[in-house]
């Protein structure tokens, strides 16, 4: 009898310990997380302070626009099933200094981005790590859709006609086909001729992949970090 309840109180050791370490305490310690402030110079202290750029500012900036919805449909669709948002230090991978994962680099030598922390998901309800990279990393991928808003809709409408070897799916339950107008909706999407409507017809994002769109194009992960966070030291002068 005592060595079944000595098994018993030894097994649910095993999983009480690891759980409040590994769950429970940090889900505690970051629950309460809050945006950090940049904080100025002040004269003659030699401590520590931020750019003078950023007075006023907070990190990480709220979302703006219609990205608090787009980041529920991102996780509705399934995005996160093959795409991350985690940029890792160097030692961990090459994250940091791949091409197509920062600012565009395109006929540009590489230039390292900034590997993502905890702040950086501070606003989502949950956040978007991701499990594998079938598709790209889409940390910074509001660098590499910007200005080209009707590129990224024809992506999310039919990756292949963007993209040949691309294994995304569509997700054209996100557009809206409908007479057209005049000379067209500016968002109408130029297709090639297998996939384009009837004449009359145009194929439009709705208001969810307009969100969507949002989302995706919002996601910039570069946002400098406090110095109270990097504990970084002032400037030499």
């Amino acid at each position: 009898m005592n060595s079944l309840k000595n098994f018993v109180l030894i097994l649910g050791t095993c999983f009480v310990v690891p759980t409040y370490c590994m769950v429970a305490r940090p889900y505690a310690a970051e629950r309460n997380r809050q945006t950090v402030r940049y904080v100025m110079e002040e004269p003659g202290s030699g401590k520590p302070f931020d750019d003078g750029a950023l007075k006023g500012l907070s990190y990480p900036s709220a979302f703006a626009g219609d990205r608090k919805r787009g980041e529920l449909i991102y996780a509705r669709e399934g995005c996160v099933q093959c795409h991350t948002q985690l940029i890792r230090p160097d030692y961990a991978g090459i994250d940091q200094f791949k091409k197509g994962w920062g600012q565009d680099q395109e006929g540009k030598a590489v230039v390292a981005t900034r590997q993502t922390i905890m702040w950086d998901y501070l606003h989502e309800d949950f956040a978007m790590l991701g499990q594998r990279r079938v598709g790209p990393d889409l940390a910074n991928a509001g660098y590499r859709f910007k200005d080209k808003l009707n590129d990224f809709y024809l992506y999310l409408y039919a990756p292949r006609a963007r993209k040949a070897w691309s294994t995304s799916p569509g997700y054209r339950h996100l557009f809206i086909t409908r007479p057209k107008e005049g000379k067209g909706s500016d968002n109408a999407l130029i297709l090639p001729l297998n996939l384009a409507p009837e004449d009359g017809l145009e194929v439009v994002p709705s208001s969810e992949a307009r969100a969507l769109a949002d989302y995706i194009l919002g996601l910039k992960r570069d946002q400098p970090l406090p110095v109270s966070i990097t504990g970084a030291k002032p400037e030499s002068k």
